[in-house]
């Protein structure tokens, strides 16, 4: 599966399926091919000012792919870094990747600091619980074989219940 997932051609790339999107979507192009997935938000464990984003892919049988996680992220209009530690007094948050076969993690990633990984927040609205926004994200092995990179992407996602 990660030699697959690994290789560089478009037609080697796997786009997984969105699923139900009960509680938001999210769209953009992955390696240059359309990509989507099912989207919601919940309260960070630790902290009920804070959010966390996630963006998961299914198998055709319904089974967990990829799962996008975006965390400590503050319920307010506005751009933020996506990095691996997050730095909440100037504006970043971490992200994380993982990789699902099954119901087993057969593996994640870690923000490619690379690149410019963001997140931003364009609307809030407190009455329906809907957090709108654009993102760019690009995820990295440690040996720098694999690479995952979302571009281009819009969301809209409401907590999940």
């Amino acid at each position: 599966m990660l030699l697959v997932i690994s290789c560089t051609k478009k037609e080697d790339i796997i786009i997984y399926e969105a699923g139900n999107q009960e509680f938001g979507w999210a769209i953009g192009t992955k390696e240059g091919i359309q990509w989507e997935a099912s989207g919601f938000w919940r309260y960070h464990l630790n902290d009920s000012t804070h959010k966390v984003i996630k963006f998961v892919t299914y198998s055709s049988d319904g089974a967990q792919r990829e799962n996008f996680t975006l965390s400590y992220l503050p319920l307010s209009v506005g751009t933020f870094s996506v990095k691996n530690i997050p730095d909440l007094a100037n504006g970043v948050v971490h992200g994380s990747f993982s990789m699902f076969e099954g119901d087993a993690s057969i593996g994640g990633l870690d923000v490619n600091e690379n690149e410019d990984s963001f997140i931003t927040i364009s609307e809030v609205n407190t009455s329906t619980n809907t957090i709108k926004g654009s993102f760019e994200i690009h995820f990295i092995s440690d040996d720098g074989e694999l690479k995952v990179e979302i571009k281009d992407g819009e969301f809209e996602v409401r907590p999940y219940e």
